[in-house]
This record gives structure tokens, sequence and C-alpha cells, in this order.
């Protein structure tokens, strides 16, 4: 359909299809997508689940995108003007920041203290308890590149079974995790959370990369249990 104004007199003109194609092809110079795609897919299967998207391009009409057809799921987008569009902003939690990231030394005693603050104790009790429950007879601190920062490993026999990593008011315990392993976790008492950052972890060529944040006892009861089963699988 096409509104034409001629002087003081206006007229509504339906174009057929022949029309249509023929704007269509003019259409490919003039980058209106809408007429095209429309006339190239006969617009088939309308009744079909559609997403509809907001963009910043200007446009009162849905568009279809290019390379699908009108029938086709997630094929049109609602355009609507700048002013109108609203962004939404998709945010990760961010992983714990190392406390002493940028440091060439190792922390001392004193620093570590500081940074972790109210965890000072959860952190002193977590490792305490792992010497001497599972008799880890090593710790060694230890950092790969300046930006990561420092952490501290535990030991027996001189395999690794935990990484604690020091942040401002917490730490973070990691693991890698060995295919026996994860599958004793996965029947262990561990709470829901923990249970889904096991299934969530990557799996690399070491192991599987199990990473804990440690806020309270509750969280340190949790890493005791996996140092346990790494320990024992």
């Amino acid at each position: 359909m096409q509104h034409y104004q001629s002087g003081s007199c206006s007229r509504v003109v339906f174009v057929g299809w022949e029309e249509l194609d023929h704007a269509a092809k003019d259409s490919w110079r003039r980058c209106n997508c809408f007429i095209c795609r429309l006339n190239d897919r006969r617009a088939p299967g309308l009744e079909q689940k559609h997403d509809y998207r907001s963009c910043d391009w200007p446009c009162i009409y849905s568009c279809i995108r290019r390379r699908r057809g009108l029938g086709c799921a997630n094929s049109l987008r609602v355009r609507t003007p700048t002013s109108l569009c609203r962004k939404t902003q998709i945010t990760k939690r961010d992983t714990l920041k190392n406390a002493f990231a940028g440091h060439e030394e190792r922390p001392t005693e004193s620093e570590l203290s500081s940074a972790l603050g109210d965890a000072d104790a959860l952190w002193r009790g977590l490792v305490a308890d792992l010497k001497r429950d599972l008799k880890l007879d090593s710790e060694e601190w230890n950092s790969y590149s300046i930006k990561a920062g420092w952490s501290l490993r535990l030991q027996r026999n001189k395999r690794n079974i935990v990484y604690l990593s020091p942040s401002t008011g917490c730490f973070l315990a990691s693991f890698a995790l060995g295919d026996k392993a994860v599958a004793a976790a996965r029947i262990a008492v561990l709470p829901p959370s923990t249970r889904k950052l096991i299934e969530k972890a990557k799996r690399y060529t070491e192991g599987t990369a199990v990473r804990i944040e440690v806020h309270d006892a509750k969280d340190a009861k949790d890493v005791k249990t996996l140092a346990k089963i790494k320990l024992e699988n």
C-alpha cells in the first residue's frame, strides 16, 4: 500500500505482488531490507515464534534479519528510535582479585593479616586444620606472574592438594580435581551451591578447576571436604 498526495487531494493505492517485486529489486540499492525479504520469502509461517529485540536503528517497522525468512525463529527484530532504546547490561560475577597482584615479593605475615582482615583467623584455622587432619607436610608461597599475585600451595608428599589465594576480606581456594575426585565429590555431602560449582567447572589437562570463595566457616568446611577427596583420589 502506498500513499500519494497531490495538492489538497490524497489517495491510497494498493500495490500488487508484481509491483512489490519491482520495488524489492530497487530496494536492494536503497538497502530496504524489509521489502526485499518480505517479497523474497513470501512471508511464510508468520504464526511461528519470533524473537523481538531492540536496537538503535530508528525504524517503526519490524525488520527482517538478513539470511532469514519470516517463518524462521529469530527472524524479526523490532527496531525502535534510539531515544526509546535501553541497553540491558549482563554482568558476570568477577573472580576475586588477588590482594597481592603486582607485588614482586611474597607477602609477609603482617601484610597477609592486613589484607584478609576478619578472614585472617579463618585462613589460619583452615591451614592448621588441613595440616593436622590430612597430614599436609609442605606449604609454599608461589606466583606464576606478578599480575596474578601470590598463592599459598599446600602439599603432601610433594603432591599439590590446594591453593589458597588471599583477597580483601576473604580468600579463594583452588583445586585441580581428577575424574575420580570429581565423581567422588558428586556423591559427597556438599551444599547445592558447591555442587553447582563443580558441575560448571572447566576441565583441563591437569584436571577440573574448582574454585571456592571462602567467606565463612561453612565455606572452609567445603574446602576441607574437597581437600580430603583430592587426597584420597
